[in-house]
């Protein structure tokens, strides 16, 4: 238990500086899953400990000997030509550690450039990348470490910047009852060239605590994530949502949200069915996602997310379907391998 406190002790005092959310900062693509695993669970999964690499890129702390040479390509068909895609691989050093690398971008497509006449002067494509180094180590059976190093370049044709977040995360694993907590503080860093040259802005800062439970019984685990945890009340005033009997010039007045409400837009809801060893059947629901983008006359299928995993011979397949807003799903496609074993079958 002092192992644990200590840990805790040290992921949390690191909140207070980072406490930014919604608008209020720069490099969001970092917080959009790619992983169809991670996409289906509802977006976040740092607290699920098995051989796939890309549980990592969250939760660094899940680095392992065990996926040592496993490489991992997801992409994502986003929103309307918006794609994103990232690489990871991972490699262990006795006594070291495990450690691993990694990129992700986002591309948002074609632009035309015209001057003030309409008349086309070209074309550009704008970006995101991100260049990760993550190290993970077991400090005994139960308790481990870990700390990505996340390097980004932002690309909007005339204007670019360069920043660097730094996550940390501890991670407790009882595998007798198959349960698994996690706590990661993630993008803590800094903007050290802006768009405009003249002002730094806040990276997305996102304290989570995670636990996932797999049933004795059951072919099923459960996973919980609460994030945002630096900030409680993340709401916001809908104009739309005032009662009429309240004077507009009084808004302030208006309460908002009840507290179960900022309570629950915390929460992410995973669960995976594992119907046998090398098929699963996954879904989530992400409560913030839904509150957001959702219609108030037409609430749809936003915030669930759905998704499937399969194994075939020494690759893993999977897919993942996000709903974030009914203008469209996203669609989420993960490849993985322990490339480990074509070395073994070589010799």
């Amino acid at each position: 238990m002092k192992k644990l406190f200590s840990i805790t002790a040290f992921v949390f005092t690191t909140f207070c500086v980072f406490s930014q959310i919604g608008g209020n900062s720069v490099y969001r693509f970092l917080d959009v899953p790619v992983s169809a695993r991670v996409a289906s669970l509802g977006g976040s999964a740092i607290a699920i400990s098995d051989d796939d690499l890309n549980l990592t890129f969250d939760n660094p702390s899940l680095l392992h000997s065990g996926l040592s040479r496993h490489l991992s390509l997801s992409y994502i068909n986003y929103v309307s030509d918006i794609n994103s895609g990232q690489v990871n691989y991972a490699h262990h050093f006795n006594k070291l550690g495990t450690f691993s690398a990694g990129v992700k971008f986002f591309n948002y497509g074609k632009f035309v450039e015209t001057d003030n006449g309409g008349n086309i002067q070209g074309e550009f494509n704008p970006g995101d990348y991100a260049f990760i180094i993550g190290y993970g180590k077991m400090l005994d059976s139960s308790f481990s470490i870990g700390a990505n190093l996340t390097n980004v370049y932002s690309d909007f044709y005339q204007y670019n910047s360069y920043g660097a977040a730094l996550d940390i995360s501890a991670t407790y694993q009882n595998r007798e009852k198959e349960f698994v907590a996690a706590l990661v503080a993630k993008n803590m860093g800094y903007q050290f060239v802006s768009y405009n040259r003249t002002e730094n802005e806040p990276l997305p800062f996102d304290l989570q605590l995670g636990i996932s439970k797999k049933f004795e019984h059951v072919p099923f685990r459960f996973s919980v994530v609460a994030h945002h945890l630096q900030k409680f009340n993340f709401t916001y005033v809908d104009s739309t949502q005032i009662p009429q009997s309240l004077d507009p010039l009084q808004e302030e007045e208006f309460k908002g949200p009840p507290f179960t409400e900022k309570l629950m837009r915390h929460f992410i809801f995973g669960g995976e069915f594992l119907l046998t060893k090398n098929f699963h059947i996954r879904m989530g629901y992400n409560y913030q996602r839904r509150k957001e983008l959702v219609f108030a006359n037409r609430k749809g299928a936003v915030g669930m997310s759905f998704g499937l995993g399969f194994k075939a011979g020494r690759f893993h397949f999977s897919y993942g379907l996000a709903n974030y807003h009914l203008a469209g799903w996203s669609n989420h496609f993960t490849l993985s391998s322990n490339l480990g074993e074509f070395f073994k079958r070589a010799n």
